[in-house]
């Protein structure tokens, strides 16, 4: 009887793991397949914008600042006529094109390389931002509702991801996403790399800075033992060792440059095993530091002393 239920319990974990990998293998197709229809469609897009072009007078214009946008020539010239501000003028006179409910326009930046821009409005509001080179065959929609940003790679070069799913928990008001919780990247080969950042970094970035001054008090004697430390420019002493004392000059500084927000902090995951760590960068003139931390306790796993030279 004990044996029948192991061999139950291990035919339905076996049936469930292979359901399991048929869900993900399918939604990665589905992704996939949904990624490339909507890099066809910016095609389709653009070549409405093309026959436009030429059967109306559309012209280029750079904004100050930003990209290259088109417009109609006509109703831009007429509302300037009649003495419209610039925005009302740019706004109404910029060349569009309707599908459903949904509205397209187009920006060209980086003009000689190619590359282009597609803004797409609902009802007025900004849904999604559509960036895409048709000579490098690489696509990336950034969609403001979700707030999720796909990429998507329609060559051949196995060295590049055939696309990516990244998911942010919050839009700013430049439309720049941030706070990310989860990517996932697929490469030619089907290799996929998944990281969550929400599962792999329990410390949050407000914890590791509060945490940093007294880990780099406590640890950076002992990982900085062998390495050569320069306090500043008129330092001569090349064989310098790094004592406690200094360690807790260093750590007062820090806790100034966090209060001062003169810390760059990034979550980020090691190439060779995906593990995740919390990337540290202070720039203390003439010193910087570099320090890897672990995201779940805030220990140190790596730290860098650069002493930059005067020039």
């Amino acid at each position: 009887m004990v044996v029948l239920r192991y061999f139950l319990f291990t035919l339905l974990f076996s049936i469930s793991s292979f359901i399991t990998g048929q869900n993900r293998k399918n939604d990665t197709l589905a992704l996939e397949v949904s990624l490339k229809k909507d890099f066809e469609n910016s095609k389709i897009i653009m070549s409405k914008y093309e026959q436009l072009r030429f059967e109306k007078d559309v012209f280029l214009y750079k904004e100050a600042g930003k990209q290259y946008t088109y417009y109609d020539r006509l109703k831009y010239d007429s509302l300037k006529i009649s003495k419209n501000s610039d925005s009302i003028a740019l706004a109404k006179s910029m060349l569009r094109i309707k599908k459903g409910v949904f509205e397209y326009y187009v920006f060209e930046n980086e003009f000689h390389l190619g590359n282009y821009i597609l803004m797409t409005t609902k009802h007025n509001v900004l849904t999604s931002i559509e960036s895409f080179n048709y000579k490098n065959k690489s696509y990336n929609k950034k969609d403001l509702i979700s707030k999720i940003l796909y990429t998507y790679y329609d060559g051949e070069d196995e060295r590049i991801p055939r696309y990516t799913i990244s998911v942010y928990k919050n839009l700013d008001k430049n439309n720049n996403l941030f706070d990310i919780l989860f990517t996932k990247t697929v490469y030619l080969d089907k290799r996929t790399v998944e990281q969550n950042y929400e599962k792999d970094f329990t410390l949050s970035e407000g914890d590791i800075l509060k945490l940093l001054p007294e880990k780099f008090l406590k640890q950076a004697p002992i990982l900085m033992k062998g390495q050569k430390f320069i306090y500043d420019y008129n330092d001569k002493n090349f064989n310098r060792e790094f004592t406690v004392k200094e360690a807790k000059f260093e750590s007062e500084n820090i806790k100034s440059l966090i209060s001062r927000k003169k810390i760059t902090l990034e979550k980020r995951y090691t190439t060779n095993d995906n593990s995740p760590f919390y990337s540290v960068s202070i720039d203390a003139e003439p010193r910087v530091w570099e320090i890897d931390l672990d995201p779940n306790t805030g220990n140190i796993i790596k730290l860098k002393f650069w002493g930059l030279l005067k020039d």
